[in-house]
């Protein structure tokens, strides 16, 4: 459901709607715009203009219980951001990631508050360098992964064997665990 002013810049002959990413990394979130300059939205939020710097892979509607992974291209980040980021996996890896609406007045101002459109987990993150002009460009290709696709599984397991495989595959700890079910145990030297 849109907001308001969304929906009221929705209906015109040109919308004045930019798109918001926020990233929560581990060194600490980040927040980026479709626009070219810096961005101060009325929930006191900074946001970083990015331009076409920020590719966005083709926004996909939950369809028949299927959750489709998103994929980001930030482009010309630093070296330094890189470092930071890609040091741990645990630094992007199941952190949220955020595309948001924000609608503008007739001066590009803030008009109402930005609304969440598409909300996820990061996945993957792939780093690729470009020294074309002798000028190195990383580029960070990042897939998340949608927060309703785990929607239809269960919040808690069995000690089972086979629950056991798929979190820890060759662990033998549950693979008796259905034959010891209202058993008595007699402990060795007791």
């Amino acid at each position: 459901m849109l907001t308001p002013e969304i929906a009221e810049e929705a209906a015109k002959r040109q919308a004045r709607v930019g798109r918001l990413y926020r990233f929560d990394w581990i060194p600490g979130p980040s927040r980026y715009w479709s626009g070219f300059a810096p961005l101060r939205t009325l929930d006191g939020q900074e946001w970083k203009g990015t331009g076409d710097v920020i590719g966005l892979g083709q926004l996909t509607a939950l369809v028949n219980d299927s959750a489709p992974e998103q994929t980001f291209t930030l482009s010309g980040v630093t070296q330094e951001f890189v470092d930071k980021v890609t040091g741990s996996e645990e630094n992007y890896r199941r952190r949220m990631a955020f595309i948001m609406l924000q609608a503008f007045d007739d001066n590009w101002q803030p008009k109402g508050l930005p609304r969440v459109t598409w909300w996820g987990q990061m996945s993957t993150f792939i780093v690729a360098e470009d020294r074309s002009d002798g000028i190195k460009t990383c580029t960070i290709t990042l897939q998340g992964e949608s927060v309703l696709v785990n929607r239809f599984s269960p919040r808690q397991s069995y000690w089972t064997d086979p629950d056991q495989q798929r979190r820890f595959p060759g662990d033998r700890a549950c693979e008796r665990v259905m034959g010891m079910t209202d058993k008595t145990l007699t402990i060795p030297g007791r």
